[in-house]
Parts: structure tokens; C-alpha cells; sequence
């Protein structure tokens, strides 16, 4: 995968505007409502003090059960609680209980980067929710045929995602998929029921994927002395005293 790095702040803003322009349009909007439930419940299994959620969209708010408090990382634009660049959060290490990105690899300049930055920041046994498109779907087609922001996204498909998790440490739990219908035919979509028979039927063109992954707990065991001793392996010898034998003269 080709990561871009941004030539200067005018362009991430412009960036940074494109993105929230899709998400505000029709097709965005839907999209989001589909994703919304199943992140809604997805969410019903995190807990802790903090849960951090990183740009370029914040659609999470108080109350959720069982966590005090969310705050918002992002770049200039994006609106957050706290700016900083995608990949340098300042952000004690192992400091929150969970990470949220929706859609944030798929639009970030460097995913592997900021993945690994989200993995820093969260504690041993937390977990990190990721939101990304299918690659493989009628919405895939649709992004590549895109002349805007959406033809600019990485959307990184699920087995890649699983081979980073794994590398950084992370046991997947739970996977939601969704968006199953066409995005240019809402009529037909309800009409027919797609959306209701992709996800009966765990269809293999779902629109994005929800992924949650909690953090092992890893602690490193001492290792044990590999030297075995031989004298169990070897028969015993008898030593001779000089002082027993005794010489027949007689044969000398």
C-alpha cells in the first residue's frame, strides 16, 4: 500500500473537507445509519474510564454505559478535543480503554501508522473498534468509480486488517458486516430487502465491516535452562585401585 504524506496544512484541510462534505451528502448519510446500530451495539461490550476516538468522524456522545468519559484525537480541521498529527498522539501509552476508528485508516495518510498509534494507547485486555469499507462490494465499485475523496481512500480489505491486528498483538472477538444494497438505488434496496437478506444470509458483499479486537495480555515468561545432565544417560565404571592389584610372580 502507497502512503501519501501531506505536501502542506492547506491540503489537509481541503482534505479534511472532503471527507465531512461525503459524509454530509445523501450516500454518507445512509451509509452511517446503517453503521450506527451495529456500532451502538458493539460498544454495549467496552468499558473503562476512557475511550478515545480518532478523526475524521466523531459520531460518538455521552451516555455510553459503562464508560466516564470519550474524547476525540484528530488533525487541524477534524474538530477534536485534542490536534495532533495522525500518528503522534499525545497520548500516555497503555492510558485508555478502548480506541474507536470509524473510518479512520481508510482516509489516513499512513494506516499502518496511525493503527499502531491506536495499539500504543491502549491497555493490556481493552479494545479497539474498526470501522472500513469492503473493497469487494457494490460500495467498492462505487468508491473506484469516484472522482472525489472516496477514490482517494485506502479501503484496506478484512484479511490485511486481521494480519495487522495480529502482528500488534490483537485477538479479534466480533465482526459486524452491513451494506448490502446498492448506492444509488435506495428505493430498490427497500423494495427488494437487501440489506435484511445480506445480513441474514452473511453475504459476501457487505458495503463495510465492523471489527472489534481486544488487546492481549502478554508477560514475558523466564526461560528455563535447557542443560540436561548426562550422568543419568552414562553406566557406571568401576575405577581399579593400583593398591588391590596384586602380581602373580610366579607367570612374571
Amino acid at each position: 500500500m502507497t502512503e501519501i504524506l501531506p505536501p502542506n496544512q492547506q491540503q489537509m484541510k481541503q482534505h479534511v473537507q472532503s471527507i465531512r462534505t461525503w459524509f454530509a451528502s445523501g450516500k454518507g448519510q445512509r451509509l452511517l445509519s446503517l453503521e450506527k446500530p451495529l456500532i451502538e451495539q458493539a460498544l454495549t461490550y467496552y468499558f473503562g474510564r476512557f475511550l478515545l476516538q480518532a478523526g475524521p468522524l466523531y459520531n460518538l456522545v455521552q451516555p455510553i454505559k459503562d464508560v466516564d468519559e470519550i474524547i476525540s484525537v484528530g488533525c487541524e480541521g477534524f474538530n477534536a478535543d485534542i490536534v495532533c498529527e495522525e500518528h503522534a498522539w499525545p497520548i500516555l501509552t497503555e492510558g485508555v480503554e478502548a480506541v474507536v476508528l470509524q473510518h479512520t485508516l481508510d482516509f489516513a495518510y499512513s494506516p499502518h501508522n496511525t493503527l499502531r498509534e491506536a495499539a500504543r494507547c491502549i491497555r493490556p485486555g481493552g479494545h479497539i473498534l474498526i470501522v472500513g469499507f469492503n473493497p469487494y462490494s457494490y460500495w467498492g465499485i462505487y468508491r473506484r468509480c469516484h472522482f472525489g475523496v472516496l477514490s482517494k481512500s485506502h479501503s484496506i480489505t478484512y484479511s490485511r486488517l486481521m494480519d495487522w491486528l495480529r502482528l500488534l498483538g490483537f485477538a479479534v472477538e466480533r465482526t459486524w458486516k452491513g451494506a448490502y444494497g446498492l448506492p444509488n438505488s435506495v428505493v430498490v434496496d427497500k423494495v427488494i430487502g437487501l440489506e435484511a437478506i445480506g445480513q441474514h444470509r452473511k453475504w459476501w458483499g457487505n458495503g463495510f465491516y465492523i471489527v472489534s479486537a481486544r488487546k492481549m495480555m502478554i508477560q514475558p515468561t523466564p526461560l528455563k535452562s535447557k542443560k540436561k545432565s548426562i550422568l543419568g544417560t552414562l553406566a557406571p565404571i568401576p575405577v581399579v585401585n593400583r593398591n588391590d592389584v596384586r602380581v602373580d610372580e610366579r607367570h612374571s
